[in-house]
């Protein structure tokens, strides 16, 4: 029986002949143009003209702070977003890739980090640089690309709340909300078998296929758990790798200030559970990629 993560659909070249890595399974990548070159979307995107003056939008902000409106596009599903910022010198693709990573960052909150990570497939940026006395001032104007729209988490925010108001675990001990969610994904979502090839049906990755079509693949069951337990206050994380020779994806929980494997794809309609609150010892046929294996990762995550 296979069950298996696709790899992300696109890989984006640069401009300057450059290729965005692969995060994991979801490819996103970065062409860095001067805005004006006729770039399809920006046609009504004109950057500061000869006097200096800077059109409304293209105000300064610090990198945090665009950061946060990058993150918050994604989150409610935008598939455009300019940000300004000022700098220490000319735009980069470094520059954007570190933002955009930042922007997808584990924060603890329910819709953002892994939830917002696992579910977009690509962007890809424009960009004009602005050169003043004491900074330069970069535009960035970034298209991006989403598994799910924001029509459709909005049925993810309303079958979650349905679930969370069914299980009635607001005051138990962490262990039975993990217990809870579990049993709830395990008896309630089945395998995409039917989309399982169909490369272009992307959906299925996400927790809108999980929660509210009630079938996936292993990273919507793990999307699911994600959403679930945080909205809980129960920290976990998506972790990805290969079982069975194949990609896959997997929670990490936390309990008593521990970590443990939880892999609700494996177990779902099992009588009893083999992967459940599982140490990595004793998680058999699961390895995960390197960037969760580095001694930072398990500081933060023991």
């Amino acid at each position: 029986m296979t069950k298996r993560l696709t790899a992300a659909m696109l890989a984006l070249v640069l401009t300057i002949l450059l290729v965005a890595p692969a995060l994991h399974v979801t490819a996103y990548g970065t062409q860095i143009a001067e805005a004006g070159n006729n770039v399809p979307g920006l046609e009504q995107i004109s950057p500061p003209d000869d006097t200096g003056a800077v059109p409304l939008g293209y105000v300064a902000i610090s990198r945090e702070e665009a950061v946060e409106q990058i993150r918050q596009a994604m989150e409610d599903r935008e598939d455009y977003v300019q940000v300004s910022i000022k700098h220490n010198g000319y735009a980069t693709n470094e520059v954007l890739e570190e933002m955009m990573k930042d922007a997808m960052d584990h924060t603890g909150k329910p819709t953002e980090g892994d939830y917002l990570l696992w579910q977009f497939e690509s962007w890809e940026a424009t960009t004009h640089t602005s050169i003043y006395s004491s900074y330069y001032r970069l535009d960035y104007h970034i298209h991006m690309k989403h598994y799910t729209t924001a029509k459709q988490e909005k049925k993810v925010n309303t079958k979650v709340d349905q679930i969370l108001a069914e299980l009635d675990v607001e005051d138990a001990s962490d262990y039975e909300k993990v217990r809870a969610v579990y049993d709830y994904v395990c008896e309630n979502v089945t395998y995409d078998y039917e989309n399982l090839e169909k490369d272009y049906y992307t959906l299925k990755h996400t927790a809108y296929a999980a929660l509210v079509n009630g079938t996936a693949v292993c990273q919507g069951y793990a999307l699911a758990i994600y959403r679930l337990l945080l909205e809980l206050g129960v920290d976990n994380r998506i972790i990805v790798g290969t079982s069975g020779g194949e990609n896959h994806a997997w929670n990490i929980v936390e309990l008593d200030g521990v970590y443990y494997n939880l892999d609700a794809t494996w177990d779902a309609g099992a009588s009893e559970y083999q992967y459940f609150l599982r140490c990595n010892e004793n998680f058999p046929d699961h390895d995960r990629d390197k960037d969760y294996e580095t001694v930072e990762f398990h500081k933060d995550y023991p």
